[in-house]
């Protein structure tokens, strides 16, 4: 073995870890006892303690978004159900609207059968009031109204 510490941890890079940090534990301890560093440096790894709250804030942390999950998904699933049924009005409402619009072709279909008749019969009482016959026609009239009233 030749070198220092860790000439042999080539291989494993854990070792060589251990190794450094050991190396370095070994000079702050000599450092202080000889007075050249006033304290000990701070951990680097956190404390159990802090270890603890953090695990217990991870926890908390994981319960709440569980809940904030088990929320969420059940109003996903109401939204659903009120897009279903929403879809089914829309159908219901596109086939009376289908249905209404049939109806409305119909009836102007018949609107304008109307119309031709209308002036079918305009024409025809056009013709019968006209000429010598129309008024022989509306003179008759007018007596039987007269004999009717006496």
């Amino acid at each position: 073995m030749t070198g220092g510490p860790g000439a042999d941890a080539g291989e494993d890079p854990r070792v060589a870890t251990l190794l450094r940090v050991n190396a370095e534990l070994a000079a702050e301890l000599r450092g202080l006892q000889a007075g050249r560093v006033e304290g000990a440096r701070s951990a680097a790894a956190p404390s159990a303690r802090r270890l603890g709250r953090l695990l217990a804030d991870n926890e908390a942390s994981i319960a709440e978004r569980d809940e904030r999950l088990e929320r969420l998904e059940a109003e996903l699933a109401r939204l659903r159900v009120e897009l279903a049924d929403q879809g089914e009005r829309l159908r219901g409402e596109t086939l009376r609207a289908a249905e209404l619009e049939e109806e409305r072709v119909r009836l102007v279909g018949k609107v304008g059968e109307y119309g031709e008749l209308a002036e079918a019969l305009q024409a025809e009482v056009g013709r019968l009031r006209g000429g010598v016959g129309g008024w022989l026609r509306r003179a008759a009239a007018r007596a039987s109204a007269a004999l009717r009233r006496r």
